[in-house]
């Protein structure tokens, strides 16, 4: 049987990986200005022209120009070239959900488990639960 130290990383770990879709994009109606506002590690930009996004990481804004990590590396995007800025949130409704239904499923299972502790005892045999070995 695991250990409670192990069963309890397992269960941190699957809660974390579940956590990465409770994230969205969310278009910034400031545009650009949302850099100067406060530091965001991740940003997707719609470029005008050419209709297709790129994810920037570590976006800083330096006179007209977007410098951060893109794709293929480090480099600059012009500010005239972005239509659309779109900014990595976390969806409360939907963490929240993700939660609610974790704990739901932890419950169940926990509750399963200690009927079949209980059904199995070596207590006299109830004609109901036997299903035992």
């Amino acid at each position: 049987m695991l250990t409670y130290r192990l069963r309890h990383s397992v269960a941190l770990v699957l809660m974390g990986t579940q956590l990465v879709g409770c994230h969205h994009w969310v278009a910034s109606p400031d545009g650009v200005g949302t850099l100067a506002q406060d530091s965001v590690p991740k940003l997707r930009l719609t470029i005008r022209d050419e209709f297709r996004r790129v994810t920037v990481m570590q976006p800083a804004v330096v006179g007209d120009s977007i410098y951060g990590v893109y794709l293929g590396g480090a480099g600059a995007m012009a500010l005239e070239d972005v239509s659309i800025v779109e900014v990595w949130e976390l969806d409360k409704g939907k963490t929240a959900i993700g939660v609610l239904g974790f704990l739901l499923l932890t419950a169940t299972i926990t509750a399963t488990v200690a009927l079949v502790v209980v059904a199995c005892s070596d207590e006299p045999p109830n004609p109901i639960y036997n299903f035992c070995f």
